[in-house]
């Protein structure tokens, strides 16, 4: 993993002093060399040291030369992210000073690999998935966002940004579930992390709402796309069924065929029956397109009180079921009864 320091970066330096750091990293007789210099208000001071690597840990012990100083103190670098771009750094002074140091790579020249291969572009890989409306509960809720902690890393919290009584809020996980005001449910919320490394994050984000619900995958980084992508994808199937998801693309289709019924049999009426039969197939459209809304729509419900009992596991599927049937049975009813009433209404 070291090997992946070797070029130049330039970061910030914050702690109990702040300022501008420029680090370089040669191989030097099978050892990787690193040069540091530092501008902290105004004063320079130039370290240098070898990498090390002692349980799991990668570190370089620093010798300072400071100006105007004649023993200066020492330092010492504990890499605890190494990426491609960015490092993330914890320093350390002999004299008790202490902070993180953040750098990104900045190359004025093509490094060998480069020079042999040519110059290779970082690319953003992106993938969103969608997701059919969800009824979420709080715990379950809770395991999504512990999933999304898990998958990005580091020690940045889940955002979560919700409408809650007509006003959008936003605030960490960790402060969100403790809140008091919270509403027995929301039709819309919005979780999103990064892990905040520069200059290119990894991003997970999840919208679900009653319009689209989505989840969104971004990194530089195209494995821990796809292996993430695939998490979350098992992650929501356990939260709805295939019958649910096929009713919520076609539950409404039994609203065409009643066009089609009343196309079929409206001429062969009079006026007055022809009112009766539409009045009555568009109140049954209606009642259609409100039971599939009531059945699909998405439900988070923060109430802990709340939680996915046996039934609430099976109702999609068997509302769903229950539904269709009445439908198909209340069109195969009506195709055998109208005609009769029809000629009734046309004597």
């Amino acid at each position: 993993m070291s090997e992946e320091l070797l070029g130049q970066w330039i970061g910030d330096l914050r702690g109990t002093d702040v300022g501008n750091a420029y680090m370089v990293v040669d191989k030097e007789e099978q050892r990787l060399k690193v040069e540091v210099t530092v501008n902290v208000a105004g004063s320079i001071t130039k370290a240098s040291g070898y990498v090390e690597q002692k349980a799991d840990q990668t570190f370089v012990d620093l010798s300072l030369q400071q100006e105007g100083v004649d023993t200066p103190p020492t330092a010492k670098i504990v890499f605890d992210r190494i990426g491609r771009s960015s490092v993330g750094c914890r320093w350390f002074t002999s004299s008790g000073h202490k902070g993180v140091l953040q750098l990104s790579r900045v190359e004025t020249k093509a490094t060998e690999g480069q020079a042999a291969n040519g110059s290779k572009p970082i690319e953003i890989v992106a993938r969103e998935g969608k997701l059919p409306s969800l009824r979420i509960f709080r715990s379950e809720l809770e395991t999504i966002v512990a999933k999304m902690r898990d998958l990005v890393g580091g020690p940045n919290d889940v955002v979560v940004a919700a409408t809650i009584d007509g006003r959008q809020i936003k605030r960490f996980a960790r402060d969100f579930f403790v809140s008091a005001d919270l509403p027995q449910y929301v039709t819309a919320i919005n979780l999103s992390i990064n892990d905040g490394r520069q200059p290119f994050m990894s991003v997970l984000v999840i919208n679900l709402s009653e319009l689209e619900s989505t989840f969104f995958v971004q990194s530089e980084n195209a494995l821990w796309v796809s292996g993430s992508y695939s998490e979350l994808e098992a992650l929501f199937r356990r939260y709805s069924t295939p019958l649910g998801s096929l009713f919520q693309k076609h539950g409404t289709n039994a609203n065409p065929l009643l066009v089609l019924f009343a196309l079929a049999f409206l001429p062969e009426t009079h006026l007055l029956a022809r009112f009766v039969i539409l009045v009555g197939l568009v109140g049954l459209a209606m009642l259609i397109m409100r039971v599939h809304h009531g059945l699909t729509s998405t439900r988070v419900y923060l109430d802990p009180a709340l939680t996915r009992g046996f039934f609430s596991k099976v109702w999609p599927s068997l509302l769903s079921a229950l539904s269709a049937a009445a439908i198909l049975g209340g069109l195969t009813w009506a195709y055998n009864v109208f005609p009769g009433v029809a000629l009734w209404f046309a004597k």
